[in-house]
């Protein structure tokens, strides 16, 4: 066997062996899925900020990075029939949720379809089977970083979540307000860019299809924006933060559903966050331990 043939089934193997946290949350959900009261959907942000360690509830927090509303939607059809003691759905609702959407060869797809069964749209055999073919680059990396001696290492705790955030860019910038401030606006200009009033009426279907399930099935919806530096909230397009309410409203008016808006909660401070939107794992204790008293309420009426 030639040794090109021999490396890239090591890497196909060492990607597919190797613990992350995508894996994790699925393993968690599966190896949990008949005792789950609270499931998490979202994107970065309440990956970054939940941590259902913090969480006197059995919870899973399937939300990852740029995972959007199609497949927080897929996720949660995938598997809500079989969450037989599911009390309630945390639907991130953040400045970016409504207005994003993956393209359809967005690089994670394979991930959700060997983990956790879902497919969105075609996919080719080659993908459905190999991990490593999804994104060679990205795994030629995690291997290289992974097998590299003395390269930070993460530490995941058993529900998926990152307990020891690399430092990020708050670090870097030595948490001085200032330099944080001076290229805020930048940062947040890349983020926007990737997104589209044009997506609005596609994710507004999604999550009134979840939200229409849950009214039925007797579980709460609760929608939250997660804490956000003062500089991700200032630079915010307002039009498009209105659009965002509005849809809020509407679905309190006809579903009940409650929106709890920590986005400018003055409990954290710049040592919170890796980034201008994002806690760093010692927030995210602060946030998961507030959020929990919010939950005990809601599903045991304490």
């Amino acid at each position: 066997m030639s040794p090109l043939i021999l490396g890239v089934a090591f890497l196909e193997w060492y990607s597919v062996t190797s613990s992350n946290s995508f894996k994790i949350k699925s393993i968690h959900l599966k190896n949990n899925i008949s005792n789950v009261e609270v499931i998490i959907l979202g994107s970065s942000h309440n990956q970054n900020a939940i941590n259902p360690k913090f969480i006197n509830i059995l919870c899973s927090n399937l939300a990852f990075g740029n995972q959007d509303v199609q497949l927080d939607s897929a996720l949660f059809f995938k598997y809500a029939t079989s969450m037989t003691k599911l009390k309630c759905v945390i639907i991130e609702m953040d400045y970016h949720t409504l207005e994003q959407k993956n393209d359809a060869d967005y690089f994670r797809l394979p991930w959700y379809y060997r983990y956790y069964g879902v497919q969105i749209g075609p996919m080719t055999i080659a993908k459905k089977l190999s991990l490593y073919y999804s994104n060679p680059s990205f795994f030629n990396n995690f291997v290289r970083s992974s097998l590299k001696p003395g390269e930070y290492k993460y530490i995941i705790n058993e529900f998926g979540f990152v307990e020891n955030d690399f430092p990020g860019t708050f670090d870097d910038l030595q948490y001085d307000s200032i330099k944080i401030a001076s290229g805020s606006k930048e940062r947040l200009f890349s983020i926007q860019a990737k997104s589209s009033p044009a997506n609005l009426p596609f994710n507004k279907g999604k999550i009134n299809a979840i939200v229409k399930f849950c009214r039925e099935n007797a579980i709460r919806v609760v929608m939250i924006s997660t804490p956000a530096f003062r500089t991700y909230v200032v630079n915010q397009d307002k039009a498009r933060k209105e659009r965002r309410n509005q849809f809020i409203d509407s679905l309190r008016h006809s579903s009940g559903i409650v929106f709890y808006d920590f986005e400018s909660d003055p409990r954290f401070n710049v040592h919170d966050f890796k980034n201008d939107d994002h806690l760093n794992s010692a927030g995210a204790q602060k946030f998961s331990e507030y959020l929990n008293i919010l939950l005990l309420q809601i599903t045991r009426g304490a």
